[in-house]
């Protein structure tokens, strides 16, 4: 991420997206 989030609800959203890949990678880790 080259510069910090322009709002609140943008680093959420970014955070949000970044958990959500992670909670995908895991289930396709325990099949």
């Amino acid at each position: 991420m080259l510069r910090p989030p322009d709002t609140v609800a943008e680093a959420n959203e970014v955070t949000y997206g970044q958990v959500e890949r992670q909670v995908k990678e895991g289930q396709t880790l325990q099949g």
